[in-house]
C-alpha cells in the first residue's frame, strides 16, 4: 500500500517539479508529514523540515495533495488512519 503511495506522489511530483527549479539548480530537502484516513484521503500535512525556499517547499507539499486521494487502507490495518512521512530532495546528492 506504501509503495503505491509513494509512486503517486513521486509520479505527481515531477510532473508539477518547476523547471526552474532543475536549470538553477536549487538544493534543498523536505519533509513532510502527513494522515492517510481509512478511506484514503490525506489530512493533518505538516512539515517536518522546510528549505526556506517557498517553491521547493509548496512542491512538496502539492505533490502530496496532487497524488491522492489515495486507495483505502488495507482491510488487514485496524488503525482508523497511518501516519506517513515524505521526503523531498531536490538537486541534492545526499538524499
Amino acid at each position: 500500500y506504501l509503495e503505491q503511495v509513494l509512486d503517486s506522489v513521486r509520479r505527481y511530483w515531477r510532473s508539477i517539479l518547476p523547471t526552474a527549479v532543475l536549470k538553477a539548480g536549487l538544493r534543498g530537502y523536505v519533509s513532510v508529514q502527513f494522515a492517510i484516513q481509512r478511506d484514503g484521503t490525506v489530512r493533518k500535512v505538516a512539515f517536518a523540515q522546510q528549505t526556506g525556499n517557498p517553491t521547493l517547499d509548496n512542491t512538496a507539499i502539492a505533490a502530496i495533495s496532487g497524488g491522492g486521494p489515495f486507495g483505502p487502507l488495507p482491510v488487514q490495518y485496524r488503525g482508523s488512519e497511518i501516519h506517513v512521512q515524505m521526503n523531498f530532495s531536490y538537486n541534492d546528492p545526499r538524499h
